[in-house]
């Protein structure tokens, strides 16, 4: 019984926590024999992260009434902090900045700003504040000066922890667009929120659709990029997302955005100011090796994206294998074919169909 009362009282105890403390208290001080006081806390802009430095829409703002009638009577307004594992004693902030007000009659007496915007915590950091009732302004710990319209650093109060933001998710970019820059496909976006921490920006692209194909293709530091393998006209689409990326985290995509384009550049290496233009014809190569056993290489080339049907048949018109049945983007590609136990010695037509396309060769099999 011993054991488990005492596994009871260890959540209790975290963060120096005990059901009647928190993290950010703040002591009514030169009180008077009628005396009512409120305390609001409130969230200055959109970004505030919760215990796992992710962005939320929670926590913004939090209250708490005193007054001189309370029974026993509590002189102390107390807040937790989200990244307290047992938070919720106490009304809640977030990792963020706030407002913190004193409210008397309806009206704001004073305030100050409470900056905590850092990933660095390694506990439930206390702080602590005074006001005074008599003079209506808020004071440090020590009543030594007034912090009226200060901004307070959780950094600079607590030893040991720094103002680390690089654990801090960004918002998504917005507002994606895409035109043509001296024939190539340029990237533009907008901040979200000047309040969050973005580092760079990750440029994402699909040749497929808007929907799947993504892959990394750059990053900047700039809010716009210039994607210069692709030459801008008409033919193909190609789609493009980003990503704000800020130290161990990254947001979510943005919106989508596209471009036409008939072909793909490939920057020769080491001369940026030279290209080699990569377009792509509809073909069909002679296998290899021709005659074969057991297997041969059969190489094709798309022009246009769409699905795409390479099928063998025998002498009699009989389909023996569908080899591909897919939907491909431009490009050069390659399948190896292996002749099944069953299909015997004997002449076989490979064939190729696309939207545009149609066209065959004869292969051999020799067992």
């Amino acid at each position: 019984m011993k054991k488990l009362l005492f596994l009871i009282l260890i959540p209790l105890l975290l963060c120096g926590q005990t059901k009647h403390n928190a993290e950010l208290e703040i002591e009514v001080i030169n009180i008077s024999t009628y005396w009512d006081v409120t305390f609001i806390a409130t969230a200055v802009g959109d970004a505030k992260w919760d215990k796992n430095y992710n962005l939320t829409s929670d926590y913004n703002s939090a209250s708490v009434h005193l007054h001189y009638w309370a029974d026993p009577a509590v002189t102390t307004a107390r807040f937790d902090y989200v990244i307290d594992p047992i938070a919720g004693y106490n009304p809640i902030l977030a990792v963020g900045l706030y407002k913190i007000s004193a409210y008397r009659g309806g009206y704001e007496q004073a305030y100050f700003y409470l900056d905590l915007r850092t990933s660095d915590y390694e506990g439930c950091p206390d702080v602590y504040f005074k006001y005074n009732y008599g003079n209506d302004d808020f004071r440090n710990v020590a009543n030594t000066q007034t912090i009226d319209g200060t901004t307070q650093e959780v950094w600079d109060l607590v030893s040991g922890l720094d103002h680390v933001t690089t654990g801090l998710e960004p918002f998504a970019p917005t507002s994606l667009s895409a035109s043509s820059y001296n024939g190539r496909a340029r990237i533009a976006w907008q901040r979200q929120s000047d309040d969050d921490y973005v580092i760079s920006y990750d440029i994402y692209r699909s040749l497929l659709n808007r929907f799947i194909g993504y892959s990394k293709i750059g990053s900047t530091t700039n809010q716009y990029y210039v994607d210069y393998d692709v030459l801008v006209g008409s033919g193909n689409t190609a789609y493009y997302k980003v990503k704000a990326v800020n130290g161990t985290k990254e947001s979510d995509f943005s919106n989508y955005t596209s471009i036409n384009y008939y072909g793909l550049n490939k920057p020769v290496v080491n001369d940026s100011d030279k290209v080699e233009i990569i377009t792509y014809q509809y073909s069909l190569k002679p296998n290899y090796p021709n005659p074969f056993n057991p297997s041969t290489k059969i190489e094709y080339s798309i022009a246009e994206p769409g699905n795409v049907k390479l099928q063998v048949y025998n002498l009699q018109g009989n389909e023996v294998a569908t080899l591909v049945n897919d939907y491909k983007i431009p490009g050069n590609y390659s399948f190896e074919f292996k002749a099944f136990d069953y299909l015997p010695s004997g002449i076989y037509i490979y064939k190729i169909t696309t939207k545009d396309f149609s066209e065959y060769k004869k292969m051999m099999l020799v067992k």
